[in-house]
């Protein structure tokens, strides 16, 4: 993979899956694009149970960043997710490289492709075609949100193609985002700086709190991370629940992205954000010199 990092953008990474990295890309996205900046959304490998019936006109392996794109009002490309597994719930499923099926492959956990798993020559192709997307992201010169898939810190150092290999490659600031109301989230959370090590940590710039219902609860998050993050918090995102069907209707998908935008617009963020002015920190992992 090429090396040369990407112009500009944030990635957001999460210790889990259902912490929310989604919703959090899409509001940023539509903020940003509230600007009249050009986005770009990017997730190296995505998971997409095919019976969702969520953006049902596109095809299967176009899915995954449906939302991302929708919000940046972008059509589509292989090139904003070039690695798409399409599950059936059988432990096995369908790899898309490139909208190109290849065969069958194993998903580790709920939402997470492990590259040891996967014969020689598709880890090739994965790894080629997330390459060239990259470099067709930096050809475009738009902002790039890239969205890691399920938990970073879960697998080793170079197996996790979206939350390892690409955040590296593509050289960008690096959020972290943990869910207030998950049990372990703010704990996993705490231990990702440590777990991914160096230069993983000098790319980290902040983290986003989401899911706030409560300042009580929020109170008692921002207390335990005040004294185990060495990087700040950026936004406290309330929770919400999208409205049954909204995927079904494109007017209902735009209220939605509007509403993810309202919820991620804190002054702090955004400024910082379209000012392209997101400074990665160079940390130390908890008991490091």
């Amino acid at each position: 993979m090429t090396d040369a990092p990407l112009p500009r953008g944030v990635t957001l990474i999460a210790p889990s899956s259902g912490t929310g990295k989604t919703a959090v890309a899409v509001g940023i996205t539509r903020a940003l694009r509230r600007q009249n900046i050009a986005v770009d959304p990017f997730k190296a490998t995505s998971v997409v149970d095919i019976s969702d019936r969520s953006s049902s006109p596109l095809k299967v392996y176009e899915r995954g960043v449906f939302h991302n794109c929708g919000a940046a009002g972008v059509p589509v490309r292989w090139w904003n997710n070039p690695v798409v597994a399409v599950t059936s719930g059988n432990g096995r499923s369908q790899l898309y490289v490139r909208g190109e099926a290849l065969g069958e492959v194993p998903v580790f956990g709920q939402d997470s492709l492990d590259l040891r798993a996967f014969p020689p020559d598709l880890r090739t192709r994965c790894l080629d075609a997330v390459t060239e997307a990259l470099a067709i992201l930096a050809e475009r010169g738009s902002f790039v949100v890239i969205e890691g898939s399920g938990g970073a810190g879960n697998l080793p150092s170079r197996a996790d193609l979206a939350n390892d290999v690409v955040p590296l490659r593509a050289g960008l600031p690096v959020v972290l985002i943990g869910n207030v109301n998950q049990e372990g989230h703010l704990t996993s959370l705490a231990g990702l700086p440590g777990v991914l090590g160096e230069p993983y940590r000098r790319l980290m710039a902040g983290y986003i709190l989401n899911g706030v219902r409560d300042s009580t609860r929020l109170a008692d998050a921002r207390e335990r991370l005040a004294q185990a993050m060495p990087i700040p918090e950026l936004a406290a995102v309330p929770s919400y629940i999208p409205p049954d069907g909204y995927e079904d209707s494109p007017d209902a998908c735009e209220v939605v992205y509007e509403k993810r935008a309202d919820h991620v617009a804190s002054p702090a963020l955004m400024a910082a954000i379209s000012s392209h002015a997101l400074t990665p920190l160079l940390v130390s992992a908890p008991g490091e010199s």
